[in-house]
């Protein structure tokens, strides 16, 4: 299995945060000083390339990335990037 984690609750970075199974890869985006929406824009363009990359399946946890409408739009998001998804 190949776990992402992304340590935010929406929009806050929940520092030291307990996936309860081991990450290979963590990622922590620079937030903008901005409204949510922005934010969550922002932490899908960190995401797309880390879950584009690694062998399927990919498990992504975190506070926000449980939905997954936003795990697709991170997929999406990687693939018009150029990543190669799959």
């Amino acid at each position: 299995m190949n776990a992402i984690g992304v340590p935010y609750h929406l929009d806050e970075p929940i520092p030291g945060f307990d996936f309860g199974v081991r990450v290979d890869l963590e990622v922590i985006g620079e937030l903008p000083p901005a409204d949510f929406w922005q934010c969550m824009d922002v932490l899908d363009e960190e995401v797309a390339p880390a879950v584009c990359s690694h062998e399927r399946p990919v498990l992504v946890i975190s506070g926000l990335y449980d939905q997954p409408r936003r795990l697709g739009r991170a997929a999406a998001s990687g693939t018009r990037r150029g990543h190669r998804v799959g």
